[in-house]
């Protein structure tokens, strides 16, 4: 429970204790390794936590469901640290079937979640959705009103419905995930949750309620002890608020204080923003540099979303340097990796100036039916605050 809530400092304690009454071979040190090797991934410590994950199943009896459940969910956490998402994706695999069969919903539903990110990132959009739904059924009542634990699950469907520019959708959704991790009380489903929502409001211009939204998770991050992945995770929707505010002192103070290399998954999010805030300024060759790292890192490990976002910003990078063939050529070959899944955000996003090289790809003879659908979500209306946002209200969503 300490865990679960963000108190990791709190947990050796009462391990050492069970260890104490216990002797050398008792089955319930593997239950012991299990909480040990959560701790570890807390603590971005992968090298322990893969270390621990082995003796957990080394000692956990097959008849352990529920505790297997827990150690190949962190295991998945552990190869996701270091940049294995094929292996990460197998051991989530594994933790929501254990979960499902040992009747564990507290279990089967965090393994959920992060296979539904894992296939977000593999640019598996209608399966991660098909995956997140199939969770939200599982806790969802007689009214249709998901229990709290569904908290992830209805977020991960928020994220998507944004993607897809379904904005009004995923604000509805994105709001009530947050009530509901609130109440079900999982640190990690609170903070992640917080930062959805607060991505959904910047895209709606609705930039002071963003504000807001960052302020409480940055406060909630600095109270309990949340998986390392927030850390870098909340960089790259901040900085995007200082754009789209047009605040680009600060956007690129924090750019020049940024470290560039791509070491693993949860860099790309912050690497990503990085190319954008350059770019932005003008600073064509920190950009292509940046993008460089990125085009290499994405592709090899097939972490198609990225590669959509890095060949975009590469695109403006070549228009700002009058090569704009070259940026049409890549645009058109970023639709054709874009389209199967209906991205719509990854370009929107990214502002008018994208939106005047759709414009000119959609005007040729060999445009696609994508293209010219791109362009309608370049409309800008008008946001709660008189602000405006490039986003139109009407879904795109599939």
């Amino acid at each position: 429970m300490h865990l679960l809530v963000g108190y990791a400092c709190a947990v050796e304690p009462w391990l050492e204790q069970v260890e104490a009454l216990v002797d050398p071979e008792h089955p319930l040190l593997g239950d012991v390794a299990a909480v040990r090797a959560y701790a570890a991934s807390q603590r971005n410590d992968a090298a322990d936590t893969l270390s621990l994950t082995e003796r957990a199943l080394e000692r956990l009896p097959a008849s352990k469901r529920e505790e297997r459940a827990v150690v190949y969910f962190v295991l998945g956490g552990a190869h996701l640290l270091q940049g294995n998402v094929r292996r990460a994706r197998g051991a989530f695999t594994r933790a929501v079937s254990l979960g499902r069969k040992g009747g564990n919903l507290h279990l089967a539903l965090p393994a959920y979640n992060s296979l539904t990110g894992i296939q977000m990132n593999l640019g598996a959009l209608r399966e991660a959705q098909a995956t997140a739904q199939e969770a939200l059924d599982l806790v969802t009542g007689p009214r249709d009103r998901p229990l709290p634990i569904g908290a992830g699950s209805l977020s991960s469907l928020a994220e998507l419905a944004y993607e897809w520019n379904d904005l009004e959708t995923a604000l509805e959704q994105a709001q009530e995930a947050v009530e509901l991790a609130n109440l079900w009380g999982n640190a990690d489903t609170i903070a992640f949750g917080y930062l959805t929502l607060a991505e959904i409001l910047v895209a709606l211009g609705r930039f002071d309620k963003a504000r807001d939204i960052f302020r409480k998770a940055e406060s909630y991050s600095g109270e309990v002890m949340l998986f390392p992945s927030f850390a870098a995770a909340i960089q790259a929707p901040l900085a995007r608020l200082w754009i789209a505010e047009g605040d680009l002192v600060t956007a690129s103070r924090w750019a020049m204080s940024t470290e560039a290399g791509v070491q693993g998954v949860l860099d790309l999010g912050r690497v990503l923003q990085l190319a954008q805030v350059h770019q932005g300024a003008g600073r064509l060759d920190e950009t292509s540099s940046v993008l460089d790292e990125l085009l290499e890192f994405a592709p090899s490990k097939n972490l198609m979303p990225w590669g959509i976002r890095g060949r975009v910003l590469q695109a403006l990078v070549h228009a700002a340097e009058d090569r704009r063939e070259k940026a049409l050529v890549t645009l058109g070959e970023t639709f054709v990796l874009a389209e199967p899944e209906g991205y719509v955000c990854r370009f929107v996003d990214l502002g008018p100036e994208l939106g005047d090289l759709i414009r000119d790809t959609a005007g040729s003879r060999t445009a696609s039916t994508y293209a010219r659908g791109l362009l309608e979500a370049f409309k800008a209306p008008p946001g709660d605050d008189s602000r405006t946002t490039p986003h139109e209200r009407p879904s795109s969503s599939p």
